[in-house]
């Protein structure tokens, strides 16, 4: 069987076919009861191996996904800005630059855009890449998206609630989903990370299974707000 590079929140099953013998699931992937599907929570290297007793699957974690046009990431504004352009920082990739344009949100204009901070969290998507520059935008990908002062549009900044790892943040979705039909929104990075906004129960699962020193690291561990 070949390796296919999967990314946090892909879909396995197709990479699961039927067997007798018991599986052994690794931290890296979820299996849920009720949809019988398996979901990849890290950025690697699938590898099914199997043993006279199980099957053992894996992902081998090591970089993080080559950046591409349409991959959606989430950033933090970093200053200073320049009336061209924002500079983002995406954890993980040291060695690329990743600009936003002021009026790359829906329905933005020269006098009424986002007043962007340093320190605001974005669910942004790469528009252009090349030599180490991506261009990022908060713009809908049908060109439809709602005005952005509703915060309701697809990409833009992303109001209160929990930033965390892709792994403990699948965690705490199954968790409250299967377990207390809890509503919530969530943007998921392909950079890894994930942003969650529910009740305080939900929030504060988040953290309870996620790795907090993480989140304090790169994003300050605390609700987020404009």
């Amino acid at each position: 069987m070949s390796s296919p590079l999967v990314l946090p929140g892909d879909d396995l099953t197709s990479l699961f076919p039927p067997c007798d013998l018991p599986t052994l699931l690794p931290p890296t992937i979820a299996y849920s009861t009720s949809t019988r599907r398996y979901t990849a929570l890290a950025c690697g290297l699938f590898v099914m191996a199997t043993t006279a007793d199980h099957r053992i699957p894996t992902i081998k974690t090591s970089h993080p996904p080559p950046v591409h046009p349409g991959m959606e990431l989430l950033a933090l504004v970093k200053a200073p800005s320049t009336s061209l352009h924002h500079t983002l920082h995406v954890p993980d990739y040291p060695s690329h630059r990743f600009l936003l344009k002021p009026l790359e949100f829906d329905g933005a204009t020269k006098r009424n855009k986002p007043n962007l901070k340093h320190g605001d969290t974005l669910f942004v998507r790469v528009e252009k890449e090349g030599d180490g520059v991506a261009w990022c935008t908060c713009k809908s990908r049908s060109g439809q998206g709602k005005d952005w002062v509703t915060a309701e549009t697809d990409y833009g900044v992303l109001q209160k609630g929990v930033v965390v790892r892709a792994p403990e943040q699948m965690k705490a979705f199954s968790y409250a989903a299967d377990e207390q039909g809890k509503v919530f929104e969530v943007a998921v990075g392909r950079n890894g990370w994930c942003w969650v906004r529910g009740d305080e129960e939900v929030e504060k699962g988040v953290y309870r299974v996620g790795t907090l020193e993480d989140a304090k690291e790169v994003w300050g561990g605390k609700k987020r707000k404009r």
